[in-house]
């Protein structure tokens, strides 16, 4: 038997738009669908994006990609007042929570990539991550921290 799992994927984020909808949890406006084809946040790589709900430290969400010219989903690990800082050489920590391990400079598709320097984090701006040890986020400066008005709304990852 022939499996289809895009068009079973399909389905189901089609379902579960239909549910939101019908029930009137989320009008279709400020709800939606993204798909990464990237490993950074595996094993997600469907998510529900809630649009107008304003994440929170520990919730996922959408950032610029300054470097790759697409948006980045990445989670907010560091808010206003947390320190950034290295214990150990280049092992990062946000907020006294262990971020990354080893970070160092490295070249990424012809783009040298800098750590971010030790800081307090300002009162506008987040540290967003992603447990993949060879992510694109804040522990680098060419993306560096973000500034809040740039978040665009809470992620879910569905599967």
């Amino acid at each position: 038997m022939m499996e289809f799992p895009r068009a079973y994927t399909l389905l189901k984020l089609f379902s579960l738009s239909c549910l939101l909808g019908t029930f009137g949890i989320i009008g279709y406006a400020n709800v939606g669908f993204l798909h990464s084809q990237s490993d950074s946040m595996a094993p997600y790589h469907t998510f529900l994006h809630l649009k107008l709900k304003e994440p929170q430290k520990g919730d996922y969400t959408v950032v610029p990609g300054k470097i790759y010219g697409m948006p980045l989903i990445k989670k907010i690990t560091g808010t206003a007042g947390d320190e950034i800082l290295y214990k150990d050489g280049a092992n990062l920590f946000v907020g006294g929570q262990l971020i990354a391990q080893n970070v160092k400079a490295k070249q990424i598709e012809h783009i040298k990539l800098t750590p971010i320097q030790a800081q307090t984090i300002s009162k506008d701006k987040v540290f967003v991550s992603s447990s993949n040890k060879l992510s694109f986020d804040s522990r680098y400066q060419e993306l560096g921290l973000i500034e809040v008005k740039e978040l665009k709304g809470q992620v879910i990852p569905l599967w």
